[in-house]
């Protein structure tokens, strides 16, 4: 009679190391960091245009932050999509 072999069973995924569980939140906040300050930025222009003083090119400073707001925001969500799943959002503080 033949021996059945048989496949051990699929390991468990093991917890990121600290360090990496860090460089995630780093990321994360760096990311949320370049969101607040687009949004500060945009708001300040949008809503208190005479708050920002003589500015020579109020569209190209509004198109370069709201770049900017586009780019952190899909970076968030890219890193949640693909390393998040498990992750909480670093505590702000």
């Amino acid at each position: 009679m033949a021996e059945e072999k048989t496949t051990p069973p699929p390991q468990a995924a093991q917890a990121a190391p600290p360090q990496a569980n860090r460089l995630y939140d780093a990321l994360v906040l760096s990311y949320q960091a370049d969101v607040n300050e687009a949004l500060a930025v945009l708001e300040l222009y949008l809503t208190r245009p005479v708050g920002v003083g003589e500015h020579p090119d109020f569209v190209s400073v509004l198109k370069d932050y709201t770049t900017k707001l586009d780019e952190a925001v899909g970076k968030l969500e890219t890193l949640q999509r693909f390393f998040g799943q498990d992750q909480q959002p670093p505590a702000q503080g």
